[in-house]
C-alpha cells in the first residue's frame, strides 16, 4: 500500500468544516387564475423579506393576487413545520425569510367575443404558476441599510470626475 501524501508545512493540522448552506423550502401554485402581471405587483412588495413581515404585508393588501400568495406563504411554512416533525429537524419559523419569489405565465385560456360586422375577436384569459422559496437565517435588509447604500451611491455619482490626459503618439 502507498502511504497517503504528506501535508504541506503551511496546512492546518484539521481542516474546518465547511459552512452549512441554509436550507431552502419551495412551495408552488400552478395555473393560479390570475394574470401574472397582477400577481407580480404583490410578489415585488415581498422580496428579501422575513416571511412575518411578509405575513403582514398581505395582510393589508387589497391587491387581488395577495390572497395567492398569502395561501402560498401559509403552504410554505405547513411544509417547513411538517418537516419538522418527520424528520426532527431544527428549523425556527419565525427566521424563515423569502429568497426568491417569481410569477411565470402559465398556458392561456383562449375564448372568443363577438365583434363588429360578424366577426370574432380573441379573449387571452391569462394564467400564472407562483414560486416561493424560503430560507432558514437570513436577515432582512433594513432601512438603515438601505440607507447606507443610497448614500454611499449618491455620493460615488457626485464625486467630481477626473478628466483623463490626452494620449500623446510618440
Amino acid at each position: 500500500m502507498a502511504d497517503p501524501a504528506p501535508a504541506p508545512a503551511n496546512a492546518p493540522a484539521t481542516a474546518a468544516p465547511a459552512p452549512a448552506a441554509p436550507r431552502r423550502f419551495h412551495a408552488a401554485i400552478r395555473h393560479a387564475r390570475i394574470s401574472p402581471r397582477k400577481v407580480r405587483y404583490v410578489t415585488d412588495l415581498l422580496r428579501g423579506r422575513s416571511v412575518n413581515r411578509a405575513k403582514q404585508i398581505l395582510a393589508f393588501s387589497e391587491k387581488r393576487g395577495a390572497t395567492f400568495v398569502n395561501k402560498l406563504l401559509d403552504a410554505v411554512i405547513a411544509n417547513v413545520t411538517h418537516l419538522q416533525q418527520e424528520k426532527d429537524l431544527d428549523i425556527d419559523v419565525n427566521r424563515l425569510a423569502i429568497d426568491r419569489i417569481y410569477v411565470d405565465p402559465a398556458p392561456m385560456w383562449k375564448r372568443i367575443t363577438a365583434g363588429p360586422m360578424g366577426r370574432a375577436l380573441p379573449i387571452k384569459k391569462r394564467n400564472s404558476h407562483i414560486h416561493i422559496v424560503v430560507t432558514e437565517g437570513a436577515a432582512e435588509s433594513t432601512g438603515a441599510d438601505r440607507g447606507k447604500r443610497v448614500r454611499a451611491s449618491r455620493a460615488a455619482a457626485a464625486a467630481p470626475v477626473q478628466p483623463k490626459a490626452p494620449e500623446t503618439k510618440e
